[in-house]
């Protein structure tokens, strides 16, 4: 159940500290907005789910992550970057990317291609056959699911490295 609703036209519902699907933490915060903010990276699409997490980033990814893609900002102060997509696998796949670019594994022209596929590679290969499913919070989405690994917890460089390996062969 959401933390705050607020039913009436042009609302939303937020949840504070929601539960991570495949690791052991916490988003900051989800926010799912009546609203339509339509834009064309990687595709056509409406943002109105904002998600947020607590990531520290360094300067120059400050700088650069509207490069990357307009979906996410940042709060420095607070250290909070914040994705919104419609989908939470996008957003959970906009960190990702972000978090590799921010720790130096990826140079801006690949994070934005890799950006682009990896989201491309989510929707069409596990959220659009996972939302025909009774139940899509069960659907297996490996790909979902490793860069919530990933993006929410301290993982090994042995794992990290093997995300780019899959990242790279799917290019």
């Amino acid at each position: 159940m959401p933390d705050v609703t607020d039913p009436a036209k042009g609302g939303y519902v937020f949840w504070n500290r929601a539960k991570a699907r495949a690791a052991d933490a916490n988003y900051r915060s989800i926010k799912i907005e009546d609203k339509n903010i339509v834009h064309f990276k990687p595709m056509p699409h409406s943002d109105f789910m904002t998600v947020t997490i607590n990531q520290w980033l360094k300067p120059k990814t400050i700088k650069k992550l509207s490069k990357i893609t307009t979906s996410a900002s940042y709060y420095p102060e607070g250290g909070e970057l914040s994705a919104a997509c419609g989908e939470m696998g996008a957003n959970i796949i906009t960190f990702a990317v972000i978090k590799m670019f921010d720790m130096g594994w990826l140079d801006l022209t690949y994070a934005r291609v890799v950006y682009d596929k990896l989201i491309l590679h989510f929707l069409q290969e596990e959220y659009l056959p996972g939302e025909k499913t009774d139940d899509l919070w069960s659907y297996p989405m490996p790909l979902r699911d490793a860069c919530e690994e990933f993006v929410m917890s301290d993982v090994g460089v042995n794992t990290a490295m093997a995300m780019l390996e899959y990242m790279k062969a799917s290019s």
